[in-house]
């Protein structure tokens, strides 16, 4: 390469150095301006944001003592809770076994009496049935000889049979 042909290549890489230089000087320029406008902004937002945050500061500190009693309130509500709710569930238990073996002492009556009821029921009906066909059986056999004395004569087969059918 010669010497004049490398000098204009040396010359045309400085310029594009120097207009790259140039060019990030714009951006870094651009930046700091809008760094510049961004602290303007943030500026007048901490002016307008600092006395909230003083009054929030002071209700929080204001509040403090408050939120300290209403936590060791609401702790100790919390444990006589426990306490009542483990008392209630020992009640409940005890009416619930309680209630159980009454309910099976229930059971147990209720299934004697419907027993008892249920013989007395058939010896009732023995006593009453008993007798009454035995009733039955006598005016039958009334009614079969005041028959044979009035007619004089036997019943025919036919009445015979219906007069067993309606006995049985």
């Amino acid at each position: 390469m010669s010497p004049d042909l490398f000098q204009w290549v040396v010359a045309i890489g400085i310029a594009v150095s120097a207009i790259a230089f140039l060019v990030q000087a714009v951006f870094i320029f651009g930046a700091y301006r809008s760094v510049k406008q961004m602290q303007a902004r943030v500026a007048s937002l901490a002016e307008r944001a600092e006395p909230i945050l003083d009054s929030a500061v002071r209700m929080v500190e204001e509040s403090r003592p408050k939120i300290l009693q209403i936590t060791t309130e609401a702790s100790e509500i919390t444990r006589m809770a426990k306490v009542e709710v483990a008392r209630i569930s020992e009640l409940v238990t005890d009416i619930s076994d309680r209630a159980r073996m009454k309910v099976a002492v229930l059971d147990a009556a209720v299934e004697n009496a419907a027993e008892n009821l249920q013989s007395a029921a058939s010896t009732v009906s023995h006593a009453v049935l008993r007798p009454l066909r035995e009733i039955n059986g006598l005016l039958n056999g009334v009614r079969a000889a005041l028959s044979a004395l009035v007619h004089g004569r036997q019943a025919p087969v036919d009445r015979a049979t219906q007069d067993e059918a309606m006995f049985i």
